[in-house]
């Protein structure tokens, strides 16, 4: 017969220590049986761990935008296949608030709020300016009021945005 699992962690070292151990005691109850079995891995995602100099970037941008920010006292552990990204390159991963009246995300009340995207892309075009200064290139200058230009969007979000740390 077949046996499923599921099994999330936050760092992929104790994941890999734990498949080692279950296959070694699966190995050895299998043997005292007579019993041949396998294993099949499906949908593994590696940890999603920040880069410190990316982190610093975004907080850098935050700052530069005026946006308040809170770091998390431990890693999201939702992102599945973000954890790709930073092993190909500097990256960090960060979340917009959308404040606390915002209906949770992924439930049938949630509508994203399009006041966020100017928020969003102003963070993200600062985070690559600070990149961009450190590897020499020389991007022209960005403003704030140019691109925080929703209807009190950047007074308002400022409030509520944060930075997510790892």
């Amino acid at each position: 017969g077949d046996n499923l699992a599921d099994a999330r962690f936050r760092y992929e070292r104790e994941m890999d220590a734990l498949q080692e151990q279950l296959e070694a005691l699966v190995d050895q109850l299998a043997k005292a049986e007579g019993l041949t079995w396998n294993v099949r891995y499906c949908d593994e995602f590696p940890e999603s761990a920040n880069h410190p100099e990316a982190t610093k970037r975004i907080r850098t941008a935050a700052k530069k935008l005026g946006l308040a920010y809170r770091e998390a006292p431990q890693p999201y552990r939702g992102s599945d296949d973000f954890g790709y990204y930073p092993k190909q390159a500097i990256g960090a991963m960060f979340e917009i608030g959308a404040g606390e009246d915002c209906p949770p995300i992924h439930t049938v009340h949630y509508d994203f709020p399009d006041d966020l995207l100017p928020v969003a892309v102003a963070l993200m075009l600062f985070s690559w300016e600070a990149s961009a200064a450190l590897l020499g290139l020389h991007p022209v200058p960005l403003s704030v009021s140019s691109l925080v230009t929703s209807a009190g969007a950047g007074a308002a979000l400022a409030q509520k945005s944060r930075l997510i740390d790892d």
